[in-house]
């Protein structure tokens, strides 16, 4: 999602989150009002670039022995909610994960799903794209310090306008980790569209 700008993973607002078990198992949710601009505007110094509206966005996951279920979501005028401008669509996004993980291995996958996510300030009533995108991802270790790791996505970013224009992306790498704050990291990265 950050990738493809689909979303940010740091933006400005109120958080709450936590944890619950359920069980054998743990409840985990994130609930955000946000700007939907991420820290590319502030919104906040001298009321310049202030949406007059909050975006909303949610993930709840359940884990169970290794494995992580999640869904999430966002609504909301990606900042771009002035006062005396109309806009004509508003960005929805959905997203689900399924991933496992041990000492010695991590595999997942995600799947997203997002409409007017590009075109929600748009300020005429033009056609909203719909966008969705597959992602499979893993690695393994082959020492507690030395890891190999790829990924691919398939994203279809303007399904609605463009429904040929595909990206696709893959990386695989070995990384070392000597401390457990630093990763160090050999990479191969492809991207077409």
């Amino acid at each position: 999602i950050d990738r493809t700008k689909f979303g940010t993973s740091t933006d400005w607002g109120a958080h709450a989150l936590g944890t619950v078990p359920v069980g054998p198992a743990t409840l985990s949710y994130d609930v955000a009002v946000v700007n939907g601009m991420g820290y590319k505007k502030p919104g906040f110094i001298g009321g310049a670039n202030r949406s007059d509206g909050m975006d909303f966005e949610g993930r709840v996951n359940l884990n169970y022995n290794g494995f992580v279920a999640a869904v999430g979501g966002y609504d909301g005028k990606l900042g771009q909610n002035y006062a005396d401008v109309v806009t004509f669509h508003t960005a929805e996004r959905f997203d689900a994960l399924l991933a496992y993980s041990n000492k010695w291995f991590k595999v997942g996958g995600e799947y997203m799903w997002a409409n007017a996510d590009v075109s929600a300030s748009q300020i005429t009533s033009a056609v909203a794209d719909n966008s969705n995108s597959y992602s499979i991802f893993g690695n393994v270790n082959i020492t507690p310090k030395i890891s190999i790791f790829g990924r691919y996505d398939w994203v279809k970013p303007k399904d609605t306008t463009a429904p040929t224009l595909v990206n696709n992306y893959y990386d695989f790498g070995v990384s070392y980790e000597p401390v457990k704050v630093v990763d160090f990291a050999l990479v191969y990265k492809h991207d077409t569209i």
